[in-house]
């Protein structure tokens, strides 16, 4: 008796770095329907047309490399649709809060760590809180962890106010230094004045006074 071959089992899905959030879920999902919305109606068509196969977006692309699936076969597209509403219903969801929109760079770095060491189906929702000042604040369904600047500060408070008021008392103990009075210009005495400005006074020239005239006898 030959011995019954069983087919090979077929690996699981994973989720390409790019597909971060419950939106870009819902966006592959939808995508997803429209295909086989599109491969179904062509087979009704007439035989001689060729329609256009929807444009796949780059989700979609990566995740078909990723796993691999070819979307022509009907298997494929069941599959991946089954794969998808269990990540939805099931997957673990980690929110994340910053005092500034991040980068996509930086989110599927976030997003690779989860994957690596929480989960590897983890989903993202990523919100902006600007009173954290920098940081981030994470919470799941049991978990809440406050990594923010504020919750730091709101730690060292008692240090921080304890050197604010030891810098008052320095401040208050050191003595000043005595400031170097300005001379008063206006008490010095004003330069005496240049020969040339000295001015001269005109004298009458002395007139010597006649001698007597004498009288001569006869």
């Amino acid at each position: 008796m030959a011995p019954e071959t069983t087919a090979a089992p077929k690996t699981a899905l994973s989720l390409p770095l790019s597909l971060v959030t419950l939106i870009d879920l819902s966006r592959l999902q939808r995508e997803l329907e429209a295909i086989n919305i599109f491969l179904d109606q062509s087979v009704a068509r007439e035989p001689g047309t060729q329609p256009t196969m929807p444009r796949t977006t780059r989700n979609m692309e990566k995740m078909c490399q990723q796993n691999p699936l070819n979307l022509l076969v009907a298997a494929d597209r069941a599959r991946l649709a089954v794969f998808l509403k269990g990540v939805r219903d099931k997957a673990p969801r980690i929110h994340i809060s910053f005092a500034a929109d991040p980068s996509s760079a930086f989110i599927q770095k976030i997003v690779s760590w989860f994957r690596i060491n929480i989960h590897p189906l983890t989903i993202l929702q990523v919100g902006l809180q600007p009173t954290i000042a920098a940081g981030c604040v994470i919470r799941s369904t049991n978990k809440y962890f406050d990594l923010s600047l504020r919750k730091h500060f709101d730690k060292q408070r008692g240090m921080l106010t304890e050197s604010v008021r030891q810098a008052r008392v320095d401040a208050r103990e050191t003595p000043t230094q005595p400031t170097a009075s300005v001379p008063d210009l206006t008490a010095v005495p004003a330069p005496a004045p240049l020969p040339s400005e000295v001015e001269t006074v005109e004298t009458s020239p002395v007139i010597a006074p006649e001698p007597p005239q004498t009288e001569s006898g006869a």
